[in-house]
């Protein structure tokens, strides 16, 4: 799995934990999942936020991937935990 437009489906409304750890993602990109409350993308390629924020995760879990910056992540309002060791960090404004 390269992305994450399979998850835009009204079909899995009701989805409250989404574990896509070990695949190949490159870009988190915006996802339709209202009941997501916890997402893991660990150990993927993803090297940047394209996402505009997500209104109900509270736990997102994004380490080994080849992140720099976390730009996005500020608005997610319900955000509780944010799990990013072992990445490219070099900015972490928008936290």
């Amino acid at each position: 799995m390269q992305n994450l437009d399979t998850f835009n489906n009204e079909k899995l409304e009701y989805l409250q934990f989404l574990n896509l750890s070990s695949n190949k993602i490159k870009v988190l990109s915006s996802i339709v999942l209202p009941s997501l409350k916890r997402l893991n993308l660990s150990e993927n390629e993803i090297a940047e936020i394209t996402w505009k924020g997500h209104n109900y995760i509270e736990i997102l879990e994004l380490r080994k991937n080849k992140l720099r910056k976390l730009k996005g992540i500020q608005k997610m309002k319900n955000l509780k935990q944010l799990y990013v060791c072992e990445n490219e960090l070099t900015d972490i404004r928008g936290l």
